[in-house]
Order: structure tokens, then sequence, then C-alpha cells
């Protein structure tokens, strides 16, 4: 069955059932670790423009390296993913 507007929420299942209050819904807690590779990057990076998106509404710029094209942003997210010991806020990208 397929829903008409994706992303929008039911209220119920049948017309004429109880309607579902979907402010009481609580989602299940998931891991990335529990992710496919492709799907796990994914979520990342939605993560990533997620957190600089409401950075950019507050006025603050994004950390990280500026005027990087989107795939040298996606190789460097790739290595600090490889290496999450290692602290990249202050290296320079040139």
């Amino acid at each position: 069955m397929e829903k008409a507007t994706v992303d929008m929420w039911w209220n119920c299942v049948i017309k004429g059932d109880a309607e579902i209050d979907t402010t009481k819904v609580e989602p299940e807690n998931s891991r990335l670790e529990d992710l496919d590779p492709e799907s796990r990057s994914l979520v990342e990076k939605m993560m990533v423009e997620q957190r600089e998106k409401a950075m950019r509404e507050r006025g603050f710029v994004p950390p990280g390296p500026a005027g990087l094209t989107s795939e040298q942003a996606d190789m460097l997210r790739k290595l600090q993913e490889q290496n999450p010991d290692m602290d990249f806020s202050g290296a320079k990208m040139t």
C-alpha cells in the first residue's frame, strides 16, 4: 500500500479507526553501526548537512575548510570517519 503524500503521517490505519497521536510516537533508537555501509554513509552525510544548515541559520559558519569541492569534502569526511581519534579541527587545507 502506498501513501499519496509520503511526507505526511496517516492519522489512522483504516478510516473510522481511532486516530493515532503522532506526538506520542517514540522512534526506536538505532545505531549507525547497524546500517549497511551505503545507508550509513548517506545518513552521516545528511546529519552533517543538517548540522551545517542549523549553524548557518544561527549565523555561524560551519566548521571545516571553505572552498572544498563536494568530492574533496566527501574524501575528508571519509578520512575523519576512518580516524575518529584524530582531531581535524585545526587542520589547514590547501
